[in-house]
């Protein structure tokens, strides 16, 4: 749980960088470091790419 919660944050500290250097959309902003997060699972080469990784960050929720 507590590693989701990291994540969550940094997702959310990528995503704040993003919009401000790209004037993209929330949704957009979010979109790219969540797609990072899970190849970086992937290749941590456990099956289902989730090894050491939380489930999927999901926007929204609330710690």
């Amino acid at each position: 749980m507590e590693q989701a919660v990291v994540s969550h944050a940094m997702i959310d500290q990528a995503s704040g960088v993003l919009m401000a250097w790209t004037r993209c959309s929330p949704q957009e902003a979010w979109a790219k470091p969540v797609r990072v997060y899970l190849q970086a699972c992937q290749r941590k080469g456990a099956p289902g790419g989730r090894r050491g990784c939380s489930s999927s960050p999901g926007r929204g929720s609330t710690p």
